[in-house]
């Protein structure tokens, strides 16, 4: 079993502060907890941001510890994206995806500037000019 304190400071030692402030511990009312973020981070993009880095291996630690996130008071009991899709219910986010997901996020992350779209039929770069 984790303490409260090893869990927060594992998250901070992950987490990049983007703003002037760390986000709380625990969860308040209009704020995700740090926990949150991190859960909310993989589970919506599934790729570093917002200041969480090492995503994968943070959302790892956290499913493996989600007892003790709940006993602490660590997580929402319900978490959502910003456009209100559900992303967690009564505290039952799921385990990690399967390395190979995680590898083509990653690959999709670093060549996003080469991604390829369809248009018309045509595949074109995205930062190329339509005519």
């Amino acid at each position: 079993m984790k303490s409260s304190a090893e869990i927060i400071a594992y998250l901070l030692q992950n987490y990049e502060v983007c703003r002037s402030e760390t986000p709380p511990s625990h969860p308040t009312s209009g704020f995700w907890s740090l926990a949150d973020l991190f859960i909310r981070q993989y589970l919506n993009n599934m790729c570093d941001g917002f200041g969480c880095k090492n995503i994968n291996v943070v959302y790892d630690y956290l499913y493996k510890n989600k007892d003790d996130l709940i006993k602490f008071n660590l997580i929402s009991k319900d978490g959502y994206n910003n456009s209100g899709y559900p992303l967690w219910k009564n505290y039952s986010f799921g385990k990690p995806k399967s390395k190979e997901i995680e590898a083509l996020c990653e690959s999709h992350n670093q060549d996003i500037l080469s991604m390829i779209y369809t248009f018309g039929g045509e595949a074109v770069k995205y930062n190329e000019r339509i005519e």
